[in-house]
């Protein structure tokens, strides 16, 4: 009878105990690497969508608002821009969209408990005027994991846009004035 072939018990555990050491490893690790995708996602996203909304100002010759929102097609009136946003034809200039068939864009970020998407305090919406500058103060957005600044976004008066990754760890809980340029 010719000798059998295949694997003992013992190797498939010790092969079983390998794989769950190399997963246990290695989980946290794609964990960390999952957030940071989404906070890259969110950043791009909503740097686009003020990048969309200048451009519709100019060729439509309107105001264009982008705004926080929950997701029910209407603007927040705080800061927190974790949940979406909405991009809108701005005709009255009032803090929400006129009627549905203002509403250019609507996101909606995934919704995790480790990510937060904070604007600067008593600027919650950009407004881009017909000439493409946009209305008001500069305006950062940070974008933070576990309180630990990843990232921002600033819209200038001019309405320049400008993305920027932090290179040294911030709390994400440092005053947002210094950081306007």
């Amino acid at each position: 009878m010719p000798p059998s072939r295949g694997y003992t018990l013992p190797e498939l555990f010790i092969v079983m105990a390998l794989l769950t050491l190399l997963t246990a490893i290695g989980f946290p690790f794609f964990k960390r690497i999952l957030e940071r995708q989404r906070l890259e996602n969110a950043m791009y996203m909503l740097s686009s969508q003020f990048a969309d909304a200048r451009l519709a100002a100019i060729t439509q010759q309107m105001p264009v608002s982008v705004c926080p929102s929950h997701g029910d097609k209407q603007c927040r009136q705080d800061s927190n821009w974790s949940r979406g946003w909405i991009t809108y034809r701005d005709w009255s200039r009032g803090s929400q969209p006129a009627s549905s068939e203002a509403i250019l864009y609507q996101e909606q970020v995934t919704n995790t408990d480790s990510l937060s998407i904070i604007s600067t305090s008593g600027r919650s919406r950009v407004r881009f005027l017909p000439d493409g500058r946009s209305a008001g103060s500069n305006i950062s957005i940070r974008f933070c994991n576990h309180d630990r600044l990843f990232g921002l976004i600033v819209v200038n008066n001019l309405g320049r846009i400008r993305s920027e990754r932090t290179l040294h760890p911030q709390t994400c809980s440092n005053n947002l004035e210094n950081e306007q340029k």
